[in-house]
């Protein structure tokens, strides 16, 4: 009896888990706040009407009259869509990441948690290539790389933080 203790609980946590996780996002994904991917908004910030459709794997397709506006387009679904991926993904870059998740020096982490992520990133030096590379854009990039993070603002201003914003508040 002893022998089936420990397996049969670490199924019932594994089940338990799992329906929790199951719970969650379906609870979000018929929230108000889910992305709708239907439907007709109005978004300050574009020169011309711009459709965006979802096709059957939902995976959007702008279709605009000028590139501005497609580039614009692109920023706001993505922050709609990505927006915790594109904030994780600033705090690796700049070697930031224990801001958000704190230092756990036992994690899975290979190389001594979130600071040592930190550290190997900072040593990388990835956002100041990136600054150094955004130095050099031209006029025409400089205005498309704009219309893009434009379009990542109008859609912070105008929707909610994704779920996972919660998990660490």
């Amino acid at each position: 009896m002893k022998k089936l203790f420990l397996p049969c609980l670490a199924l019932f946590a594994a089940v338990l888990m799992a329906s929790c996780a199951t719970w969650t996002y379906l609870s979000y994904k018929s929230s108000p706040d889910a992305p709708a991917h239907s439907g007709t908004h109005t978004v300050q910030g574009l020169k011309k009407p711009v459709k965006i459709v979802y096709d059957a794997h939902s995976v959007p397709h702008i279709i605009a009259e000028n590139e501005e506006d497609m580039v614009f387009a692109t920023g706001w679904v993505h922050a709609r869509e990505r927006l915790f991926q594109m904030d994780l993904m600033r705090h690796v870059v700049y070697g930031r990441l224990s801001e958000m998740f704190g230092n756990s020096p036992n994690s899975v982490l290979p190389v001594g948690g979130t600071l040592g992520v930190d550290r190997f990133f900072r040593g990388l030096g990835l956002f100041r290539a990136g600054e150094l590379s955004a130095a050099k854009i031209g006029a025409e990039g400089r205005a498309l790389g704009e219309a893009y993070v434009a379009g990542v603002n109008e859609a912070m201003k105008t929707g909610t933080l994704p779920i996972e914003f919660g998990c660490w508040a």
